[in-house]
């Protein structure tokens, strides 16, 4: 979706985060928006549902980039703090980490619902 060259910060924060030597040249491309292979797209700003390795939790997506094809997003977690009945309540992040696109299985609406939290509806299969 519009891949562009990445910023030389974007391009040493996906290089450090993946453990690769910064040395090495290599191919970085960045996007607002992603095509996941679950079918839905997601674009910077979105509040992304993740599923890490059957840990479910959320993050407010920055970027998309792809580096040597491998497709991942530069996001913000956000912390669990209660669920119930299809929603849940969490506490937004402003520390940056990498996640694999794939990790990306939908987007969630949401609200502000305090000072500092948000409350999200939980898609079906989830809440």
């Amino acid at each position: 979706m519009s891949p562009r060259a990445a910023s030389r910060h974007a391009s040493d924060f996906i290089i450090n985060a993946l453990g690769r030597p910064a040395d090495m040249p290599y191919e970085i491309l960045m996007s607002s928006g992603c095509m996941h292979a679950s079918s839905v797209a997601s674009y910077g700003s979105d509040i992304a549902l993740l599923n890490e390795g059957g840990n479910v939790t959320a993050a407010e997506v920055w970027v998309h980039a792809a580096i040597e094809g491998i497709a991942v997003a530069i996001v913000s977690p956000w912390a669990l703090v209660s669920s119930q009945r299809g929603t849940a309540i969490w506490q937004p992040s402003a520390t940056a980490m990498l996640v694999e696109s794939s990790d990306i299985v939908d987007v969630l609406c949401w609200a502000k619902h305090s000072g500092t939290e948000a409350k999200t509806i939980l898609p079906a299969q989830v809440g």
